[in-house]
């Protein structure tokens, strides 16, 4: 045979062999699966357990260690996804999408798997993988060590209406650890999309990168349908793909191009260089320049202008694999800013100095290289220097420069000097080139007050002097002062020189024995805020402040003239940073005043780990009496390292934050020393304007403090927005009712810009027992408690309308007292006044009122805050008041029996069984009230028995009995009255009776003043109850001395005597009637009242000529 047939018959042989693969499209075209193959769960959306290769599986420059088959045809690297619906490509996973699509095996069909590893018994199905790999590549040394073939047999569509419809196709993965190849075979495509379904069937891979992906053509399209018609291979229904990018040599890397100006920057690269081992790469360009034929491709060089441009390289390989190289060229403006002119001060009496500055501000660019002609910390003597620095940039041999001056500024060393007239003069220390004033100055005294005594001139002086002391010039203080007020102080320069002088003299003004007007008030929290803005930290000028603020604080409350909001809200402020000066400057403060007291601290910061706490406790020489309210008298302030160790009986105290020292670090504080301040205030006098935010006041319900108000600071450290909280505990003022206790609210109080407000913002209730309120607060300043009280209604303006009854009262009384006593007087003295029962009975009863209102006037308010002296004048009190409506309704029974009874009855000894029930009874009441409530008599701003069941047993009760009974006899005598038919008698007991009425219903009206002192109209019943009952002995005077002609006829003889030689006016008598006093008399009522209490007494009228039966009353 000859060469060429020989020829021929090879080629003849190769195209029936190529003819033969190209038509099988049986089984042959599957790997071999099914038996030992593991299968899929039959259940919709779901992906095999993981497949864990022998080692990592490349895939387009990324390694794999674990592999999912997924029922929806594909097989994801890393996790496992059960997406139904196919995504375009590039997509997050990275997947080998076999056939993706919405496949559903949940009825018939069946997902298997199975993974090979080399060995002789799998040798036969690796090498005809390895065939197919050589037959679609050049890759022909390419030996696989692990294979996974995953098969989908005959698999329907998801919610098909035919399930016969099927799909059968396979992937087969194949690697040996340093590339990889997949091949797909389709033995039967019947179906793309599954019904209700959107997107068709996706075929190809995704690396994952957003950047490397292959969708084969018609995927997600109906064309897809026909993908075992086609094939990349020359085998009809068979697919292969090389898993591994084409290699780049050369990828320029990101550069950013510096430029003084906006103009475009010519900038230059070599071009990256794509190879791959299955065939030659097509590269393509892209530019995003201004100009895109400025790129150029084949020289590597573009035309950039200011702003980010991308370059990018894309390779694509035979296989449709692609690969990018891509770079930024980024060109930024760049300057460089150096700092600003600025002087420095040398030590004084020192020539020179280091000094140390920023370095330049290079913006447009992270790294710098600066050069100078001089280096920060560097010394310079002084006068005006200049640095120069440089930046140098590679590109384009880019340099820039800046430069800056500064000054070196001598100052003079402070200098103590004597004068002949002057004495000693200290100087400050002063720059070269200023007149400094000596730290003494004029006396508040002079004309001149605050003025330096003396001035001095720091002269400026050539090299190598530069600065010396001149001779000091004395200053005229001018002439003496007669008189100096605060008002003439508030525009005095203070310094550390005076400031002492200027405390002190404050002290002085404010003593208990003058009195401060609002406008001095205004005028003292100025000159403090001047005292502290001198920085004195001396402990007098501190110790001198505080007796200044406690000095207003009692004026104010006893002039009843609180502060003006601005006013107070300053002179807090100043009282803190006063106390700060000096805590700083001496490590501790320690300062008690009657309302105010002060404890500052040094203490290592470890100390305060376990809850250092501050606490106002009873001093131990106090004993058990309780400090007044509005006083800190009797109480002291303690420190405690162990929050534990604190007393349960605590007027208040503070606890710092438990990670205290976290704070200081935080903060920047050297944590060596932690310096804190406590400040109490006894009462709310300089709080007093301030409402609780958000509150109108409306409802005749108003909030006061009930308690001390504490502060608390510590140096250095901001303490705002807490994550543990400052606790604050107060002692809860035995004065606070049950019902204000349920309303209390933890507070603190808000620095407006012109008033200040009680907010509870960052401070809640944290726990609340019988005396003791607990609070929580995320941040430190003026702390305390509110409580809302029912009762008299707060002027608009912040004043209340108690000091005017306070002195209606106590006027009142007082006229009282001297009537009651010429009243018992002129009875005692006249034989003729004191005969019969009523007078009698009135005679006792003027004594009871009498001793009454000595007891109220002289020990209601004295008596306050004293333990046992305030229950005894509460219990006296209590006492006289029930005597005295008791002698009331003994007259009411004696008009009973007087006018109601026919044959009234004569008890034997009545005066002394009288005395017994009106002195006694009332005596039983008290106690047995003392043996039950022995504490309702002890307040802290009163002596009185408290509102609560003592009170509406032992006192409301009992008037309200006595009461009742006075109306039910006046109703009968009035029925009585209305029986008799003789005028003359009629008009006797209609006298008397109109009197007794008259009285009876003065006393009850007074009592339901009292009783209608709620809501609205508190103010002017209030009022009413004042009037009617503080004036009620001044009322039993004129109806029964000075009214009552038989009384003026029995003094007649005694005025005679009096006047003597002198005219005097005599009362005028009638002729025709006759003043001789009977032996039996009736009773005229009369209405007293005095510390809230009614009475009715009667006095004697004539006898009845026209009844047989003669009547007697008392």
């Amino acid at each position: 045979m000859t060469r060429l047939l020989q020829i021929q018959v090879v080629v003849a042989i190769g195209l029936c062999v190529v003819a033969a693969v190209n038509a099988q499209q049986g089984d042959d075209i599957l790997f071999p699966f099914g038996v030992g193959d593991a299968s899929v769960t039959r259940t919709l959306d779901i992906f095999s357990d993981v497949i864990t290769p022998p080692m990592p599986v490349p895939f387009f420059g990324q390694s794999f260690s674990s592999l999912f088959v997924s029922v929806k045809g594909l097989i994801s690297f890393g996790e496992g996804t059960t997406v139904f619906m196919p995504e375009t490509f590039p997509w997050d996973i990275p997947i080998l999408a076999a056939f993706w699509s919405d496949i559903d095996i949940t009825t018939t069909g069946n997902v298997m798997y199975r993974p090979y590893v080399r060995t002789s018994d799998s040798e036969v199905i690796f090498d005809r993988g390895e065939a197919v790999v050589r037959q679609g590549s050049d890759q022909f040394g390419f030996r696989a060590s692990w294979m996974l073939i995953a098969t989908w047999y005959e698999v329907p569509a998801y919610r098909t209406s035919d399930i016969t419809i099927t799909n059968t196709f396979q992937a087969v993965l194949l690697t040996d650890g340093a590339q990889s190849f997949v091949i797909y075979n389709y033995k039967e495509i019947r179906w793309g999309i599954a019904p209700d379904q959107r997107e068709w069937a996706q075929v190809g891979y995704n690396a994952g990168d957003n950047v490397t992906y292959h969708s084969v053509a018609g995927s997600l399209t109906d064309d897809i349908v026909n993908i075992n018609e086609r094939t990349n291979i020359g085998t009809r229904g068979r697919w292969l793909f090389h898993l591994s990018n084409s290699t780049i040599l050369g990828c320029p890397d990101d550069v950013i191009l510096p430029t003084r100006s906006t103009n475009p920057v010519l900038y230059s690269w070599i071009p990256p260089v794509f190879s791959n081992n299955s065939g030659p790469v097509d590269v393509e360009f892209d530019c995003s320049a201004t100009i895109d034929s400025d790129c150029q491709q084949q020289d590597g060089y573009g035309t950039f202008s200011v702003g980010d441009t991308e370059v990018v390289y894309k390779g694509t390989d035979a296989n449709g694999n692609q690969n990018f190289c891509n770079f930024t060229v980024t060109v930024t403006v760049v300057d460089l800013v150096c700092p600003t002119t600025f002087s420095v001060v040398a030590d004084p009496g020192l020539t020179s100095t280091r000094v140390n500055w920023q370095e330049p501000d290079l913006t447009g660019w992270d790294e710098t290289n600066f050069t100078s002609t001089a280096d920060s910390g560097d010394g310079f003597l002084i006068g005006e220097h200049e640095v120069t620095f440089h930046q140098w940039f590679g590109f384009n041999n880019l340099v820039l420069q800046c430069s800056f001056v500064f000054q070196v500024i001598g100052q003079c060393a402070p200098e103590v000097t004597e004068d002949a007239v002057l004495g000693t003069l200290f100087w400050p220390v002063t720059m070269a080139g200023l007149i400094a004033e000596s730290i003494e100055r004029c006396p508040l005294t002079t004309m001149n007050a605050g003025f330096p005594r003396a001035t001095r001139n720091c002269s400026t002086a050539p090299p190598t002097r530069y600065f010396y002391w001149k001779e000091h010039e004395i200053q005229s203080c001018g002439e003496a002062m007669k008189t100096v007020t605060v008002e003439d102080i508030v525009d005095v320069d203070v310094t550390e020189g005076n400031a002492e002088e200027v405390a002190e003299f404050l002290v002085n003004q404010t003593s208990s024995n003058s009195s401060s007007s609002e406008s001095d008030v205004e005028a003292i929290s100025q000159i403090l805020e001047n005292i502290v803005s001198a920085g004195s930290g001396d402990p007098e000028v501190t110790d001198a402040v505080i007796e200044t603020v406690s000095n207003v604080i009692m004026n104010a409350k006893e002039t009843q003239d609180s502060p003006d909001s601005k006013s107070s809200s300053a002179i807090i402020q100043s009282v803190e940073a006063q106390v700060s000066l000096t805590l700083q400057q001496e490590g501790k403060v320690s300062i008690q005043q009657n309302t105010i007291h002060v404890e500052a601290v040094s203490i290592d910061p470890i100390d305060a780990s376990n809850g250092f706490s501050f606490a106002s406790v009873q001093q131990e020489t106090a004993g058990s009496r309780s400090p007044q309210e509005g006083s800190l008298d009797g109480t002291e302030i303690k420190t405690f390292t162990n929050a534990s160790e604190i007393p349960n009986d605590v007027v208040a105290s503070i606890k710092l934050p438990a990670n205290i020292i976290y704070l200081l670090r935080q903060a920047g504080n050297s944590t060596t020393s932690l310096q804190a301040s406590f400040i109490v205030y006894a009462d709310d006098t300089l709080f007093q304007t301030g409402v609780m935010e958000g509150s109108n006041g409306t409802n005749n319900v108003t909030t006061k403090v009930a308690g001390s108000i504490v502060s608390l600071a510590v140096e250095g450290v901001k303490l705002k927005n807490l994550t543990d909280p400052v606790v604050i505990d107060f002692k809860i003022l035995p004065s606070v009712s049950q019902e204000d206790v349920d309303t209390i609210k933890c507070v603190f109080w808000e620095f407006g810009e012109e008033s200040g407000f009680w907010s509870t913002e960052g401070c809640q209730l944290a726990e609340m027992t019988d005396d003791k309120v607990s609070c929580d607060c995320d941040h430190a300043t003026n702390f305390a408690i509110l409580v809302d009280v029912k009762g008299q209604k707060r002027r608009d303006d912040g004043l209340s309308f108690t000091p005017a009854l306070d002195l209606i009262s106590q006027i009142g009384g007082a006229l009282s007292v001297a009537a009651l006593a010429i009243t018992l007087v002129i009875y005692l003295s006249i034989s003729k006044l004191r005969t019969g029962k009523s007078r009698q009975v009135f005679i006792h009863f003027c004594f009871s009122l009498l001793m009454l209102y000595i007891v109220f006037l002289a020990g209601i308010d004295n008596g306050r805050g004293s333990g046992g002296w305030c229950v005894f004048v509460g219990a006296l009190i209590h006492y006289l008041s029930l005597t005295t409506l008791m002698w009331m309704a003994v007259e009411a029974r004696n008009m009973y029996v007087s006018t109601v009874k026919v044959f009234p009855e004569d008890t034997p000894r009545y005066m002394i069984k009288a005395g017994l029930l009106a002195w006694g009874s009332p005596l039983i009441v008290l106690t047995a009230t003392l043996a039950a409530a022995t504490e309702s008599y002890k307040h802290d701003d009163y002596c009185f028995i408290s509102s609560g069941l003592a009170m509406y047993l032992g006192l409301i009760t009992p008037i309200a009995l006595i009461l009742l009974h006075n109306v039910i006899t006046f109703i009968l005598v009035m029925r009585s009255l209305l029986k008799v038919k003789e005028a003359s008698r009629s008009e006797q007991i209609t006298k008397r009776l109109q009197n007794a009425v008259g009285i009876s219903a003065l006393m009850g009206l007074t009592w339901c003043f009292g009783f209608l002192a709620i809501e609205g109209a508190t103010f002017a019943f209030q009022l009413l109850f004042c009037l009617f009952n503080s004036l009620q002995g001044v009322v039993v005077f004129v109806m029964f001395c000075a009214r009552r002609e038989e009384v003026r006829a029995a003094v007649a003889p005694y005025l005679k005597r009096i006047c003597c030689c002198r005219a005097c006016k005599v009362p005028v008598l009638h002729p025709n009637k006759s003043y001789d006093l009977p032996t039996s008399q009736t009773a005229q009522p009369l209405s007293i009242n005095t510390a809230s209490l009614e009475l009715s007494v009667s006095v004697a009228v004539e006898e009845s000529r026209e009844k047989l039966v003669s009547t007697e009353g008392l």
